[in-house]
């Protein structure tokens, strides 16, 4: 697609690694609640805010990465 298009890759690295780390870190929120409430039993007063906090950081990861090359003509959103 960037033979095609002709025109220069204009993304952020910076917002992409931010993005990176957020959506690794809401991953691992997220699993580590799925293990506390299957392997240990905890209840939903624990396991909740491991879920809220993941779902946050998987959203916030998806909007830096969008920030990230949202508007590169190279890397479409499409």
């Amino acid at each position: 697609m960037a033979k095609a298009a002709g025109k220069r890759c204009n993304c952020n690295p910076g917002w992409l690694i931010v993005a990176v780390i957020l959506l690794t870190l809401g991953l691992y929120a997220l699993v580590a609640g799925f293990s506390a409430q299957f392997q240990l039993g905890a209840g939903a007063s624990t396991v909740l805010p491991w879920y809220f906090v993941g779902i946050l950081l998987v959203v916030f990861g998806k909007i830096t990465k969008w920030k990230s090359h949202g508007t590169c003509p190279v890397h479409s959103m499409r």
